[in-house]
């Protein structure tokens, strides 16, 4: 309603205020939540493992936009060989952290000469010393190496197998030795001689006909065999340091 006379309120101007009330409900801040990969297997693309890639993220109720997590390792490092936990971090705004893990299993890659496996293939069974496809061993020393080939349990006697060894974090194999087929214990032999071989972890491979038909892991330890024998040549050959072995006296008389 206009003001009248100008610049003044007649008796029925309309004044007054109007008021709005709302409320506010304010919650205790929340810790963000990490969306992790389930856990990962993968086979080696690089040397000593696989170059790391997967996607990580967070939600959260307080921020805009949402907090981006850390992990350690991180993407673009190399995962070694074996089974590592990827452990990762998230923290929100106010403070408030989530912490959560995965695990990545990294496999030996397939050598360039050999094929996967294919169904109805023969699968390697290794014998003793090897057990539940693990052998610690010294290094510097032969180790009997006995293979079973079996198809529908059926051992397989034809062909050619190989075991190839490399080291686990990779690189060139360090030897390939080939399997002799002995028909009357229906299994495949061989010496693997480990002579100048550092102290570690090595993948042995079975191919056979050029198929990976299955592998053991072999761990090597100590200075081997042949550095015990030039220790004690070399206490032999030092002055007054002859290795001797008493041996006890007999009686007189006794025969």
């Amino acid at each position: 309603r206009a003001p009248a006379p100008d610049g003044l309120n007649d008796g029925s101007a309309i004044g007054g205020m109007t008021a709005a009330t709302y409320w506010l409900t304010v919650v205790e801040n929340t810790s963000p939540v990490l969306v992790l990969p389930a856990d990962i297997t993968v086979e080696g693309d690089t040397a000593g493992g696989w170059t790391a890639t997967w996607s990580v993220s967070a939600t959260d109720a307080e921020d805009d936009p949402d907090p981006t997590p850390l992990c350690t390792p991180a993407v673009g490092e190399v995962i070694p060989f074996g089974t590592s936990t990827v452990q990762c971090r998230v923290m929100d705004s106010g403070g408030l952290e989530a912490t959560g893990s995965f695990a990545v299993t990294v496999l030996e890659p397939t050598p360039a000469d050999a094929q996967p496996a294919a169904p109805g293939a023969p699968v390697a069974v290794f014998g003793p010393p090897i057990k539940n496809g693990q052998l610690v061993g010294h290094a510097g020393r032969t180790i009997p190496m006995k293979v079973r080939l079996m198809l529908d349990d059926v051992s397989v006697g034809e062909g050619a197998l190989v075991l190839v060894v490399t080291p686990c974090e990779g690189g060139d194999p360090v030897a390939e030795l080939e399997m002799d087929w002995r028909a009357g214990s229906q299994r495949w032999f061989g010496h693997l001689r480990t002579r100048g071989w550092e102290p570690g972890c090595y993948d042995v491979r079975a191919i056979h006909d050029g198929t990976d038909v299955g592998g053991a892991v072999l761990t090597l330890t100590g200075k081997g065999a042949d550095a015990v024998k030039t220790k004690v040549k070399a206490m032999a050959e030092a002055p007054g340091g002859a290795v001797t072995k008493d041996k006890p006296k007999k009686d007189e008389g006794q025969p």
